[in-house]
Parts: structure tokens; C-alpha cells; sequence
């Protein structure tokens, strides 16, 4: 028996476009969302300030563009970008220090000094990309929502600046058994008070748990209006590496100008390493949808 070949049916331009039609039309009625945020005023960069030291959480501030895709009426998924600011300081009534060093003319000595009144200030900025999945519940007016997710910050700018009130300085030479507090062209001696202008701060990149919970008011149409509170956890350690050097450097080759670091990264502070991103506060957002 000869089999025989039945052409194939072609399908019309109509047909494609019946297909596009239902598939805009499937994604119209998961309603998507574009929003809109601010939050703060609680952002910090969170450590222990180590023996003698006090750590002073400052107010920071934050705000977002985010998307979401709702696969239903209650649960949705939302990705988007947030800049957020993150501020802190600490304070010492006094903080000393002695370490190995040479002189100008080459001489070993043990460079020591007393800082009092000392004050730090440190900030760091972050773009952070958040994931959240957020549920919302059913309801004509007023309805409650709440989201958990992750978010990840890529750091944009970090730095601190100091104050201290006096600096002592001295330079202990052990060949011949004797401290010099002085000449004052040497670096030691009473230095007075002083300040350090904004220096660079070396931070790793910042992974976040972020809840958030609150209430969202439709406006009407497809606009809503979100109000909550927010957790913005740091779950890693922002510091390179490990603790070293001291708040004071000295300098053979400038003895009087002196070289400072961030109190969290020298050694001789007993700062905890442990730095992280703590935000929370209320948070405010707009929302579109279509």
C-alpha cells in the first residue's frame, strides 16, 4: 500500500498574532509594579570600639527604584537599585601607643605617643541591588504586606575624618637608654591639638538581610501608597584584611608630619573587626501598576 504524504497546514499570519495577543495578555494580568522609595533615619556602619573606646551610631539615609512581578494577588517578586548612606563615630579620652621605628639619621628608636580627646567620623555609601519577595494581603482599602529577602551593595565611597584635642609625642632610644620629648623638628613634644581631613576607607562588598512589613493603601487605579518599617542587616564583615599599624604614624622622612588611620583598621585600638551595614527606620514608597 502506498503511503501517502499529507502536506502540512501552514499557519496564518493571524495565527502568530493571536499568540502575541494572548501572551501580552498574560503579562498584563500579573500586573506588574514600578516603584519608588526613602527610608532611614537609623543606617550605621556597626563595630566595637574595643577597651576605652564609645561608639556613636549616626543617622543615615537611603533611597530606591524597584520593579516588581506579581504571580498573583498576594505574592510577589521584587528586584531594583538603592543608595544608601551609612554614618558612625567613636570617641577615645585616650588612646597611647609605642612602636619600633628609625629616625632621620637612621638611629633605632621606639616612637611613642598619647593622643586625648580623640573623635572619628566615618560614613560609606553603598549601591545596593536587593531580591525580596513580598506578600500582600487581600483587601479592599487597607492591606498588609511584608517582604524578606537579600541585597547585595556594592560600596561607592567610604571615609572618616578625626579631631583630637592633644597629641603628645616622644622618642625612646634604647642604645643609649634615653627618651626625648623634644626638639619639636624631630616630631616630638607636645604636638597640641589637631585634625585629619576626610581620608579613603577600604570596605569589602556589603550582603544585607532585608525585612521589611507595614501597610499598602491603594490610591486608586493603579497607583498605592506603601508605609512600613524596614531591617537592613549586614551579614559580613566590611574590613580588608586584618588589624594593623597604629591611629599615629611617624615618618622619618617628615618627622612633624604626622600619619593617621581609621581607628577601626589600626591595631593598637582594640576595635572589634567585625564591621558592618545596620539600617532600619520607617520606609516610604509609591507604587504603579499595570
Amino acid at each position: 500500500m502506498r503511503n501517502i504524504a499529507y502536506p502540512r497546514k501552514q499557519r496564518s499570519i493571524p495565527f502568530y498574532l493571536f499568540l502575541c495577543l494572548l501572551c501580552v495578555g498574560g503579562l498584563n494580568a500579573q500586573h506588574h509594579e514600578v516603584s519608588a522609595s526613602v527610608s532611614g533615619p537609623f543606617q550605621s556602619l556597626r563595630y566595637d570600639a574595643g577597651p576605652g573606646g564609645v561608639y556613636h551610631a549616626r543617622d543615615g539615609a537611603g533611597i530606591g527604584v524597584a520593579y516588581g512581578y506579581r504571580f498573583n494577588a498576594n505574592w510577589s517578586l521584587h528586584t531594583g537599585v538603592n543608595y544608601r548612606e551609612y554614618r558612625s563615630s567613636v570617641s577615645y579620652a585616650r588612646l597611647s601607643d609605642g612602636y619600633e621605628a628609625t629616625d632621620e639619621e637612621g638611629d633605632a628608636l621606639e616612637f611613642r605617643y598619647t593622643l586625648e580627646g580623640y573623635r572619628e567620623q566615618q560614613h560609606a555609601k553603598y549601591i545596593q541591588v536587593p531580591l525580596r519577595l513580598q506578600y500582600s494581603s487581600s483587601g479592599a482599602v487597607t492591606r498588609f504586606y511584608a517582604s524578606a529577602g537579600i541585597g547585595i551593595g556594592l560600596l561607592s565611597e567610604a571615609g572618616y575624618s578625626s579631631t583630637y584635642d592633644r597629641l603628645a609625642t616622644s622618642g625612646y632610644y634604647p642604645e643609649w637608654d634615653v627618651e626625648l620629648h623634644g626638639p619639636a623638628f624631630m616630631g616630638y613634644g607636645d604636638q597640641g591639638p589637631g585634625t585629619a581631613s576626610i581620608q579613603d576607607l577600604e570596605l569589602d562588598t556589603s550582603y544585607s538581610l532585608l525585612l521589611e512589613t507595614g501597610i499598602r493603601q491603594p490610591l486608586g487605579g493603579e497607583h498605592c501608597l506603601y508605609l512600613g518599617v524596614y531591617l537592613d542587616y549586614g551579614l559580613n564583615d566590611l574590613r580588608k584584611g586584618d588589624a594593623s599599624g597604629s591611629v599615629i604614624s611617624y615618618d622619618a622622612a617628615s618627622p612633624p608630619d604626622f600619619g593617621m588611620v581609621s581607628a577601626f583598621s589600626a591595631a593598637n585600638t582594640g576595635a572589634d573587626g567585625n564591621i558592618r551595614t545596620i539600617g532600619y527606620g520607617i520606609k516610604l514608597r509609591y507604587g504603579f501598576m499595570w
